[in-house]
């Protein structure tokens, strides 16, 4: 038997295996998955985007200051959410001014 024959037996059988309705409800049942697994990866990318503003913003706004970066404070206050992050840096910031108000 040569191959063109196995292949047509074997499109035989799968051809009434099921019906189209059934390969419908296959195909979108494939496809919703994968486009679930698509928004996540894509929500997750968007995450680590903000989280990565968030930390570029923090560090400039210390700099603007002259104050030192230190990555494990960043680690603390950085967060996807800028509003926060900036709320935290600018504390931040006053403490190390009320501390020494001659920093600047």
């Amino acid at each position: 038997m040569n191959i063109q024959m196995k292949e047509l037996e074997l499109l035989e059988k799968i051809q009434g295996k099921y019906s189209d309705q059934e390969v419908d409800q296959i195909i979108r049942k494939k496809y919703k998955k994968w486009q679930k697994r698509a928004t996540e990866k894509m929500s997750h990318y968007d995450k680590q985007e903000r989280i990565f503003l968030a930390y570029k913003e923090a560090v400039q706004q210390f700099s603007d200051v002259n104050l030192p970066v230190e990555p494990a404070l960043l680690e603390v206050i950085v967060s996807e959410d800028i509003e926060k992050t900036n709320k935290y840096v600018q504390a931040i910031i006053q403490f190390a001014f009320k501390i020494d108000p001659f920093r600047n």
